[in-house]
């Protein structure tokens, strides 16, 4: 973290956390990052995986409102 950036408190189960303030994230996932350190890539290297969870996502709207679920 970075010494002159501005943080904001976040509380959950376990405790309390500070979260970047511009962060558009919460303490799960600030603890997520920290104790799962899979990779360092982000998401946006990875367009093909970007556009393919929008085409799940799609379909399953789809099928939900064929099926009246939505």
């Amino acid at each position: 973290m970075k010494e002159n950036q501005e943080f904001r408190k976040e509380s959950d189960l376990i405790g309390n956390k500070l979260i970047p303030k511009n962060a558009l994230y919460g303490i799960n996932t600030q603890r997520a990052t920290e104790n799962f350190k899979i990779s360092e890539k982000k998401m946006s290297e990875y367009p093909h995986l970007i556009k393919g969870f929008a085409i799940i996502k799609k379909a399953t709207a789809q099928a939900n409102t064929i099926l009246s679920l939505i």
